[in-house]
């Protein structure tokens, strides 16, 4: 009865969970082991599956490593690059140092003699367009008066020339234009270069006795001469003896040739007495004293000078018959010479008596 009941309780309980009867409980204590065993094959799954993932995010971590590396090795050629154009800096500095060391050396000088142009003035090779501008680069006066390259234009196509640098009178800076002699022709009133501009004799450039009309004639400025006369003149072998005196213009010109050239007289105020002064016994006329450049009278007759003074004995500039000074002319009377070029010549009264006074004069610019 007990056994009954008991089995009959077990059905229900079957039942009502849905399972099949088993003989005594073994059945379903299995199928408890079973459960376990997905369980357990479940979670073993499960933990394959996150080794897996984590080897392959290991594998995804050493990818990342890798991508590091060559993002390194990147760097590495980054900082190669950085030394290279550094070092390509460095030279290119060098070489432009080294550049600039020869340029240096080039344009740098101890004398003359290492001056492929120009003139050698406190270490550099200058070129200059005047004896003026030359003793500006020489503020402490080192340089001696003598024969220095002048270059009219710089680069331009005019050629430089040598021409004589007077540093110790009046000032300094003065540039030598012109040497006449008064008992030769070639530069009296009538001479072709005083309105060609062309040059005479531009090999002799030295303060002497050769004469010479130099390329500063044309392209040195001028506000002012420096006159140098010597009378008598003495043989070539002797040393120049010169009185000197300085004349204002009250006009400066781009050159001395602008000024003469056209042909009008261009007044000066130096005095008779100071253009006499320059040559001993001199002799002039009382009246007219017209002076300064290109000194005649209106009709282009009688005496007449490039550079001087003219007079006459009637009161006005009709018939001048006396002159001093440097291309000068007269056509004759009065016993005056009509060769002279360069000196005083005078009569018909004059106040030293009839003189033909010839002279050797250089002529300076400034």
């Amino acid at each position: 009865m007990l056994r009954a009941a008991h089995t009959l309780r077990s059905a229900s309980l079957a039942a009502l969970v849905g399972l099949p009867l088993a003989a005594c409980g073994s059945s379903l204590v299995e199928s408890a082991t079973d459960g376990a065993d997905e369980v357990g094959s479940d979670a073993s799954d499960s933990e394959d599956d996150a080794d897996v993932d984590a080897d392959a995010g290991s594998s995804e971590s050493g990818t990342d490593t890798d991508t590091d590396t060559d993002t390194g090795t990147d760097s590495t050629e980054t900082e190669a690059t950085d030394t290279d154009s550094s070092s390509e800096s460095e030279a290119g500095s060098t070489e432009e140092e080294s550049s600039s060391e020869s340029e240096d050396t080039e344009t740098g000088c101890e004398e003359q003699a290492e001056c492929a142009a120009g003139n050698c003035v406190n270490g550099e090779c200058l070129q200059v367009v005047s004896c003026q501008e030359l003793q500006n680069f020489d503020p402490l006066e080192t340089l001696p008066s003598g024969v220095y390259e002048l270059d009219p234009d710089g680069p331009g196509p005019a050629a430089p020339y040598a021409a004589y640098c007077e540093f110790d009178l009046f000032g300094g800076g003065w540039t030598l234009v012109l040497k006449a002699d008064g008992g030769e022709s070639n530069l009296g009133w009538d001479a072709p270069q005083w309105t060609s501009g062309e040059t005479f004799n531009p090999g002799f450039p030295d303060r002497d006795r050769s004469e010479a009309l130099l390329a500063s004639y044309t392209s040195v400025e001028v506000s002012e001469l420096l006159i140098g006369v010597e009378s008598p003149v003495l043989a070539g072998a002797e040393p120049l003896v010169l009185k000197w005196e300085t004349l204002p213009l009250p006009q400066p010109g781009a050159s001395l040739h602008e000024l003469i050239a056209p042909g009008e007289w261009i007044e000066t105020d130096l005095g008779r007495d100071t253009w006499k002064s320059l040559i001993a016994n001199s002799s002039l006329q009382s009246n007219c004293n017209r002076e300064g450049l290109n000194a005649r009278n209106d009709n282009d007759s009688y005496a007449k000078v490039r550079v001087g003074i003219i007079t006459n004995e009637q009161d006005n500039c009709n018939t001048p018959d006396a002159w001093l000074g440097v291309g000068g002319d007269y056509p004759g009377g009065c016993g005056i010479a009509t060769d002279g070029t360069v000196g005083n010549f005078a009569g018909c009264q004059a106040d030293n008596g009839t003189q033909n006074l010839y002279a050797f004069a250089l002529v300076f610019v400034r």
